[in-house]
C-alpha cells in the first residue's frame, strides 16, 4: 500500500514538472514569435524617393524601419545620393524592424571627352556644338610650333570621362612667330578715323552699340583692348559707340535683354536658353537642370521670371525651352527691343 502511495505522488510530482515545462515552451515560443519573427507592431511603409539618403535615414528610423543597403546607379536628372526608387513601395504596411531597400542616383552618367587636338579652333567649337554633350570653356593662347588657332591641349583631357555639360578649356597655338604691336588709343576719335589708324595694323574692328543720349554719336566711347597694350595683328577690337545711323558699321553688337515669365513651379523641369545668330549658329546661353532641393522648390515658382541678357551681332533669335519643348521665342535686330514671335 505504501508503494502505491509512493508511486502516485511521484507521478503527480512529474506531472507538474511536465506541465510547468510546457507552459514554459509555449510562452517562449509565443514570445520568439511575436517578438522576433512577427514583429511588434505594423508601420506604414514613409515615401523616401526623391529625398537624401541621410534624409530617408531618418525618416526611416523615426516610424521604427531600416535603410536597406545601396548600390548608386547613374541617373539623367536625379541629384546624387538622392532616391529613386524603394522597396517596399510608400504605403505598404509591414512589421517594425523591416529594411527599406532604396535605389540611389549616382548622378548624370559620365561621357567620354571629345579630342580636339589638332583642330582648328572653329572647328573644336563646332564640334562641341554640334555634339551637345560638353560646353565651350577658356581659350588660352601659346607660341608654339604649330599653325596658329589649332588647338595642341585641353582640359579635361580627351578620351577621360566627365558629366554632361563640363567645359572643356583649349589651349590655342599662336604659331611660331607672333608679331605684337602696341594698341593705340582711339577713344574720341570718329569710327572713320578709328578703322583708319587700325587698318594699318591689320586689326578687325567691331562696334559695340549703346543708348547714351549725351555722347556724341559715331565716336569711339570705350576700346578693348586697352590703349597701351600688346595686341597681335588680325585680333578684334571692340569698341563702344552712340550709332547716329549715317555711318556704316559693320558687324556691330548689340545688347539686349529678355525676360520670360514662367507660368509653372519650374524647379524640377529642364530649361534651357539657346542663341541663333545671324548665321544660324546655336548656342546655349543659360540653362538649369532639374532640382529637387528645398531652396529651388522655393526659389522656381510659377511667376518667377527668366531673365537673360545677350549680345549679338546685327539679328539674332532667342528660344527658351522647358523640358525640351520649345516655349517661346524672340528675335533681336539692330538694338531694337525683342519680339516675340512664339508664345
Amino acid at each position: 500500500m505504501l508503494f502505491f502511495f509512493n508511486f502516485i505522488a511521484w507521478l503527480i510530482q512529474w506531472s507538474l514538472a511536465l506541465a510547468l515545462f510546457l507552459i514554459v515552451i509555449v510562452l517562449s515560443g509565443y514570445y520568439v514569435y511575436n517578438h522576433t519573427l512577427k514583429g511588434e507592431r505594423y508601420v506604414v511603409v514613409p515615401k523616401i524617393t526623391d529625398m537624401h539618403v541621410m534624409d530617408a535615414q531618418i525618416k526611416l528610423f523615426d516610424v521604427g524601419l531600416e535603410l536597406g543597403p545601396y548600390s548608386p546607379v547613374p541617373h539623367e536628372t536625379i541629384p546624387k545620393y538622392h532616391v529613386i526608387s524603394q522597396r517596399p513601395e510608400a504605403g505598404k504596411v509591414v512589421r517594425s524592424g523591416r529594411k527599406v531597400y532604396p535605389t540611389v542616383s549616382a548622378g548624370p552618367p559620365m561621357n567620354k571627352v571629345l579630342d580636339l587636338r589638332g583642330k582648328t579652333l572653329e572647328e573644336a567649337q563646332k564640334i562641341i556644338e554640334t555634339d551637345g554633350t560638353f560646353r565651350i570653356g577658356n581659350i588660352a593662347r601659346l607660341k608654339y610650333n604649330a599653325p596658329p588657332e589649332t588647338v595642341i591641349s585641353q582640359d579635361p583631357a580627351p578620351n577621360t570621362h566627365s558629366p554632361p555639360g563640363t567645359l572643356i578649356n583649349i589651349l590655342v597655338s599662336k604659331g611660331e612667330t607672333v608679331e605684337t604691336i602696341i594698341m593705340p588709343n582711339i577713344i574720341g576719335k570718329t569710327v572713320k578715323e578709328a578703322e583708319e589708324i587700325l587698318n594699318q595694323f591689320e586689326l578687325k574692328l567691331v562696334p559695340y552699340i549703346v543708348e547714351m543720349p549725351d555722347a556724341p554719336p559715331d565716336v569711339v566711347l570705350e576700346q578693348n583692348p586697352p590703349p597701351d597694350t600688346p595686341v597681335s595683328k588680325g585680333q578684334t577690337v571692340i569698341y563702344t559707340v552712340k550709332a547716329s545711323g549715317s555711318a556704316s558699321l559693320p558687324d556691330a553688337r548689340y545688347q539686349a535683354e529678355i525676360v520670360y515669365v514662367v507660368e509653372d513651379d519650374w524647379a524640377t523641369k529642364e530649361v534651357r536658353v539657346e542663341l541663333i545668330d545671324r548665321n544660324g549658329n546655336r548656342e546655349v546661353i543659360w540653362s538649369k537642370p532639374r532640382m529637387y532641393d528645398t531652396l529651388s522648390q522655393l526659389r522656381y515658382v510659377k511667376g518667377t521670371p527668366i531673365n537673360i541678357k545677350v549680345t549679338y551681332i546685327g539679328k539674332a533669335r532667342v528660344e527658351i525651352y522647358i523640358d525640351n519643348l520649345l516655349t517661346a521665342s524672340y528675335e533681336v535686330e539692330g538694338g531694337n527691343p525683342p519680339k516675340l514671335t512664339t508664345n
